[in-house]
């Protein structure tokens, strides 16, 4: 069952959340479960293809191997069976199977991001993803963090009511209203996602009077509680390190 603290708002947090005293996750199984726990709606997830064709869950390409302290791994030179091996920020690094499966049993929502990385004509690839958010019957549990607009077309093919989050990195989000209007369906949600540094609350007060119905406006990363307060009035999602609605 999946429970919304607030039905106007949904918290994201993003790469997970910390148990341990970091500010991030770090895409750790453990930060999913932490996630649910600390009364996050949605969790954000970064992924990468294993050697072996495996999808997982980690922010950057390489990461080092926390058994020893020294020696870094790149994930894509590496099988699953060998990323096992090595320490993955205390843990070892998860399956996009595992992080879905956690999200399911614990009634959270992913944000699925990096898809920029994937060619949307790479269908080897994209399959995978997909596979795994339908084995867990995740599709509209699921939001698509999308830079290329071809992506878009990839993603609502294999489930046209697939949420959509068009991310963006402009201090102007007129043409990205614009794009979401043209992606918006009767059937499936279409937020915009942009960086809150590069946002006033009066920009935020404007663009709410601009945005067409049905369409979100989220921003990513705010761990600051004051900017959260602010925005939060404005906004549909807000991803945090450390902030959920229930902690307010």
């Amino acid at each position: 069952m999946y429970i919304r603290k607030n039905q106007n708002f949904r918290s994201i947090a993003h790469q997970g959340y910390s148990i341990t005293g970091e500010n991030e996750g770090n895409c750790r199984l453990s930060a999913y479960y932490a996630a649910a726990r600390a009364g996050f709606d949605y969790a954000e997830t970064d992924l990468k293809f294993t050697k072996d064709g495996v999808v997982v869950c980690s922010h950057d390409p390489v990461f080092v191997d926390t058994n020893n302290g020294t020696d870094k791994i790149a994930i894509a030179d590496h099988t699953l069976e060998e990323l096992k091996t090595f320490g993955y920020h205390g843990e070892t690094i998860a399956t996009l199977d595992e992080v879905v499966r956690a999200c399911k049993e614990q009634g959270l929502g992913l944000y699925i991001d990096h898809t920029y990385l994937f060619d949307p004509e790479d269908t080897e690839k994209w399959n995978k993803i997909f596979d795994v958010v339908s084995r867990y019957r995740m599709e509209e549990h699921v939001a698509w963090l999308i830079v290329d607009p071809k992506a878009i077309d990839t993603v609502l093919r294999w489930h046209p009511y697939a949420e959509i989050n068009l991310v963006n990195m402009s201090r102007d989000l007129t043409e990205f209203i614009e794009q979401a209007a043209s992606v918006r369906t009767p059937y499936n949600k279409v937020s915009i996602n942009g960086h809150y540094r590069f946002f006033t609350v009066e920009q935020l007060i404007e663009y709410n009077r601009m945005i067409p119905r049905g369409i979100g406006l989220e921003f990513w990363t705010v761990d600051n509680i004051h900017i959260y307060k602010e925005f939060m009035p404005y906004a549909t999602g807000l991803t945090s390190n450390k902030l959920s609605f229930q902690m307010l």
